[in-house]
C-alpha cells in the first residue's frame, strides 16, 4: 500500500496516529502512514468527511466511540487457531492446571483470563482440554474463561463459534469431530465447551484490571500480543497482571515475546519446548542499570579464520512430532555453581543461560556463556548466548558484537538475524534492520512453515515469518 498524499500531508495526521497508538497501545502504527492512512480514508470516505482534524475531534468526543471502535476493527490483526503452541498446551494440562487444582482445592475455583483472544480459539481450546482432562475434578467449582479482545467485531465471531477449516491447522482430526459439529462449510463447538466461556470487550491500555471485578485469574493468556506494544506499556500491562494474579499464578506469553527483562516479579520456569511464568510471592529487585558490573573478559573472534561449513537449510519438511509430552529439566539452584548438561546441543546450553537470566542470576549466566565460548570459539551459539547476557546487562553495542560474530560464523542462524534486527531497529538502524529481518523471512521460505526454528522449538518457520512481517511493518518505508 503507498502512502495517501492527502491525508499524510494534513497537519493533523500525526495527531490522529498518536490518538490511535495511545488507544490501542500499538505504537507502530505512529510510522505507519500507509496502514493508518488507507483505514482512516476508509472511514472518513463512508462517512462523507474530507478533514482529518474534524475526524479526530470525533473519535475524541462521546459521541465518536462508536466510530473509533469502527476505526480500531480496521487496525487489529486476529490471526488465531486452535490449539497454538502445542507446547504450552501440553504444559497447561500436565503442570499448570494440576497445581492450581491443588492449591485451590479448598476455594474450588480455577478462574482463566485470555486477553487478546481475538475470535476465541484460544479459550476455548482451553475449554475442551479442561473437559476433556478435568471433567471430574472440576465438578462443582466455580469454573471461568473469560475471554478479551479490543476489537469487538472480533468477539461477536468468537460468541458464534464457528471455524472454518483454517482455523483447525493444528487440531487432530478426531478432536474436531468429537467437540465440533460441521454447519454447512463451518465447524461450530459445541454446547458443552461453550457453556463456561464468555466474551468482554477490554482494552489492555485503557481498561480495568480485571475486566470483570468478579473474576479472580489463577491463569492468564497474553500471547502474541507484547509484539505489538513498545516496552514501557509492556511493562505497564505485565505489572497489572501480576497484581491481580492470585499467589503463585500463572502467566503464558507468545514465543517470540522473549525479552526477560519485561517479567519482574514472575519466576520463569524453561520446560523443554516452551517457558512459563509464575507469578512470585517474594520478587527479586533487578539490579540497576548504573550499578557496577563485573567486567566480562571475552575472547576476540579470530576473523581471518574461516569459518567451518555450514549444511544448506533444508527444504520445507513436516517434522515428526515426539507424542511424549514436554518435560522440565530439573531446576538449576543459583547459589550452586552451574554447569552444563554432560551430553547437550547448543540450543540446550543456550537455554540453560537463559534460565539463568530469568533467574537473575547474570553472574553465573556470563561464566556459562564465556565457558563455552573459550571451549568452541567457532561455535555460532555461545556468540548468542553472550549476546543475550549482555542485553541483560544493557550492553548494547556490546550484544550487537555479540550477534554479528554469531552471523559471521553461520550466515543462516535465524534467531542471531532475528535478534540483531530488533536490536537495530531499537538504536534507528531502520535500513539495516530491514536486511536482518527479510533475511529472516528468506531463510523462513527456505524452511518452510511448519518446521521448528532451530533452538526455539516450537516456535516454527512459519511464526517467526510473521514475527518478522510485523517488525518490517512497524519500520518507516524506505
Amino acid at each position: 500500500m503507498a502512502p495517501i498524499p492527502m491525508l499524510s500531508a494534513d497537519p493533523a495526521f500525526d495527531a490522529l496516529k498518536r490518538w490511535v497508538a495511545d488507544t490501542t497501545g500499538m505504537s507502530f502504527l505512529l510510522s505507519r502512514d500507509d496502514t493508518v492512512g488507507h483505514a482512516v480514508q476508509q472511514r472518513m470516505q463512508i462517512h462523507g468527511l474530507t478533514s482529518v482534524a474534524h475526524y479526530l475531534r470525533w473519535l475524541d468526543s462521546a459521541d465518536g466511540s462508536e466510530e473509533a471502535q469502527d476505526l480500531i476493527a480496521e487496525l487489529t490483526i486476529g490471526e488465531t487457531y486452535f490449539f497454538r503452541f502445542r507446547a504450552q498446551w501440553t504444559a497447561f494440562v500436565e503442570r499448570i492446571i494440576p497445581d492450581i487444582l491443588d492449591r485451590n482445592r479448598t476455594l474450588r475455583r480455577l478462574h482463566l483470563w485470555c486477553a487478546g483472544c481475538s475470535s476465541g480459539p484460544e479459550p476455548y481450546t482451553a475449554a475442551i482440554l479442561l473437559q476433556e482432562q478435568f471433567q471430574h475434578r472440576l465438578e462443582g467449582w466455580d469454573l471461568r474463561i473469560l475471554g478479551t479482545d479490543i476489537n469487538r467485531q472480533f468477539l461477536h465471531l468468537a460468541r458464534q463459534a464457528r471455524y472454518s477449516d483454517w482455523a483447525f491447522r493444528a487440531t487432530p482430526d478426531e478432536v474436531r469431530t468429537r467437540c465440533f459439529t460441521r454447519v454447512g462449510r463451518s465447524w461450530e463447538l459445541r454446547p458443552a465447551y461453550r457453556q463456561v466461556v464468555s466474551f468482554q470487550q477490554h482494552n489492555l491500555v485503557r481498561g480495568a484490571f480485571p475486566p470483570d471485578p468478579a473474576l479472580m485469574p489463577d491463569l492468564i493468556f497474553c500471547r502474541n500480543v507484547f509484539i505489538y506494544f513498545d516496552g514501557a506499556t509492556n511493562r505497564r500491562v505485565i505489572r497489572q497482571f501480576r497484581d491481580i494474579l492470585a499467589d503463585d499464578g500463572w502467566l503464558l506469553v507468545g514465543h517470540a515475546e522473549s525479552d526477560l527483562s519485561l517479567f519482574d516479579g514472575f519466576d520463569c520456569l524453561a520446560l523443554a519446548d516452551t517457558t512459563l511464568y509464575r507469578k512470585s510471592t517474594h520478587a527479586p529487585e533487578r539490579r540497576r542499570r548504573d550499578q557496577p558490573r563485573p567486567v566480562l573478559a571475552r575472547p576476540v573472534l579470530a576473523r581471518p579464520v574461516p569459518p567451518p561449513a555450514r549444511p544448506v537449510l533444508p527444504k520445507a519438511v513436516s517434522p515428526a512430532r515426539s507424542a511424549a509430552p514436554a518435560v522440565a529439566r530439573p531446576p538449576v539452584q543459583t547459589g550452586a555453581e552451574p554447569t552444563p548438561p554432560e551430553s547437550v546441543d547448543g540450543t540446550d546450553r543456550y537455554r540453560l543461560v537463559l534460565h539463568q537470566l530469568a533467574a537473575e542470576a547474570d553472574g553465573d549466566a556470563a561464566r556459562l556463556a564465556l565457558d563455552w565460548l573459550a571451549e568452541d570459539q567457532m561455535n555460532p551459539w555461545p556468540h548468542l548466548a553472550l549476546a543475550a547476557v549482555h542485553s541483560h546487562r544493557g550492553e548494547d553495542d556490546k550484544a550487537e558484537r555479540s550477534l554479528r560474530d554469531a552471523l559471521y560464523l553461520d550466515r543462516t542462524f535465524l534467531l542471531a538475524h532475528y535478534e540483531l534486527g530488533c536490536r537495530l531497529a531499537r538504536r534507528g538502524a531502520g535500513d539495516e534492520a530491514r536486511r536482518s529481518f527479510r533475511t529472516v523471512q528468506s531463510l523462513c521460505l527456505r524452511l518452510g512453515p511448519a518446521v521448528p526454528v532451530p533452538g526455539a522449538a516450537p516456535l516454527t518457520a512459519g511464526d517467526l515469518d510473521s514475527a518478522a512481517a510485523l517488525q518490517l511493518n512497524r519500520l518507516s518505508p524506505p
